[in-house]
């Protein structure tokens, strides 16, 4: 086993939230690129579906079953907005 006595690499976890979260990654890696760090690995998280609306479609049930279950449909089409997380590892020009 060789023995080098390189460090470790160094690494950055960027996220990206929102309806301009692929913008904004785009824009972020351009600048990121010049400086040497360079993106490794992605992940995309959808956006969670409110559990405020799902109670407040079930109590509409309750009181009238239009109003309940045009909230449920809102509930069932409706999501939040996602999330991209980026992982940025350091490549010096030298490597």
């Amino acid at each position: 086993m060789s023995s080098t006595n390189q460090p470790p690499p160094q690494v950055q976890v960027r996220t990206y939230t929102g309806k301009t979260a692929q913008h904004s990654f785009q824009l972020d890696a351009a600048r990121m690129s010049q400086a040497g760090w360079l993106p490794i690995a992605q992940t995309w998280v959808e956006g969670d579906r409110s559990t405020l609306l799902l109670v407040v479609g079930v109590i509409g049930l309750l009181f009238g079953v239009v109003p309940g279950i045009l909230i449920l449909i809102g509930w069932a089409v409706y999501r939040g907005p996602g999330s991209l997380t980026v992982t940025y590892q350091y490549r010096s020009s030298a490597a």
